[in-house]
């Protein structure tokens, strides 16, 4: 039995400034596809929460992804829930053929979500599995795999734009992930034991 819970969809000054320049710089069938895609990771992340029959109390969904907030969950449960969004995104690529924008979309998503930044799917599979083997390390192990990999990203989509200014999705991708380590919002469903 499926129960319903609420979406609570975020609009604010930059969700809607972020949302217009996504439209203007992409084709709109890009942007379809990119959604559609973002419902598929997202609707593996529920599957999952619903194999283990943790509730689901709301959906938020804002410039910077959607959040799942459900009831808390232990480390392996946390971590296959994590990592059942980017398997959506990757099962996208069943799609090459039929819709081959969704597909490519799917990747990427699949690709970015499994960065080890902290919140994001990666990060929190790393933050599950140091809890689980090193729990005293596991903060400052998840911030340095952070700041590493923001700062290769940065190094290279800076490099990239320098010698062409084709790569403006790069930059604009590499803003939501500064948004992400910035934020740096609490999991609604993390629980430390």
């Amino acid at each position: 039995m499926t129960r319903a819970f609420p979406v609570d969809i975020s609009l604010s000054a930059a969700a809607c400034i972020g949302g217009c320049l996504l439209i203007l710089l992409a084709p709109l069938h890009l942007v379809f596809s990119f959604y559609i895609a973002a419902t598929i990771h997202e609707f593996f992340h529920i599957l999952m929460l619903q194999r283990f029959h943790v509730p689901i109390y709301s959906i938020s969904i804002g410039i910077n992804g959607a959040a799942i907030h459900s009831a808390p969950l232990a480390p392996r449960e946390e971590f296959l829930c994590a990592a059942a969004g980017p398997l959506g995104s990757f099962i996208c690529l069943l799609l090459l053929r039929a819709a081959p924008t969704i597909a490519l979309c799917g990747l990427i998503q699949g690709i970015y979500n499994l960065l080890p930044v902290y919140p994001m799917d990666g990060g929190r599979m790393i933050r599950c599995l140091c809890q689980r083997y090193c729990p005293h390390r596991s903060d400052s192990i998840c911030r340095a795999a952070a700041v590493i990999t923001v700062l290769l990203l940065c190094s290279f989509c800076i490099y990239l734009y320098l010698r062409s200014s084709d790569y403006l999705y790069c930059v604009i991708a590499l803003y939501f992930l500064f948004q992400t380590c910035l934020k740096r919002k609490i999991p609604c469903k993390e629980h430390r034991y």
